[in-house]
């Protein structure tokens, strides 16, 4: 008998340890395949004709440099605005977040290739946004915008090894932001 599956997530068999272990690149346990419900097929993924019911499909993927984390970043970039986007939100008389500054901050999220890990957001108490990249102890790097088409880098490489400036922000990131990246996470 022929049947159509399409197997939404929740068909799966609920184990975070597949997900995880996969993930990690360790594949699947046991077999390296996913197993399958025998029951409640609906929704729209897979056609996987003429399989009888206690088939597993193997499932190969290289994910090596592919995670795209720019969603996670454009929601960790609103969370930050709404948290900031009042005046005193430190407490301290800290200018609230430009809405430039926010728009800034998106559009340099989404041309960061995402070769690099995700930065973390954080906001400034003069209105601004920033990006940090951090290693190790002594290792990181940080940029800001703040609404008015530049932005300012500095990046520490080890004990005698800085770097800082502002450049201007078109539509590319600046090839020094990229360099600096690359050295942090290159290891020179």
């Amino acid at each position: 008998m022929e049947k159509a599956l399409t197997l939404p997530i929740s068909e799966y068999e609920p184990s975070y340890t597949y997900l995880a272990q996969f993930i990690s690149g360790l594949g699947f346990v046991g077999t390296n395949t996913l197993p399958r419900r025998e029951e409640g097929y609906s929704g729209l993924a897979y056609d996987l004709n003429r399989i009888d019911s206690s088939s597993h499909f193997d499932v190969e993927l290289d994910l090596v440099g592919t995670i795209d984390w720019t969603n996670c970043a454009l929601g960790n970039l609103s969370e930050v605005y709404d948290e900031c986007s009042e005046a005193n939100w430190d407490g301290y008389d800290a200018a609230p977040i430009s809405l430039e500054a926010y728009f800034e901050a998106m559009k340099l999220l989404r041309i960061i290739p995402n070769s690099f890990p995700m930065p973390d957001i954080l906001p400034e108490p003069d209105g601004g946004i920033g990006l940090e990249w951090y290693k190790d102890r002594g290792f990181s790097f940080v940029i800001s915008v703040c609404g008015k088409d530049t932005i300012t880098y500095a990046g520490r490489f080890g004990k005698n090894s800085e770097t800082y400036g502002t450049e201007d922000f078109t539509d590319l990131v600046p090839n020094v932001i990229l360099n600096g990246l690359k050295r942090l996470f290159s290891g020179d």
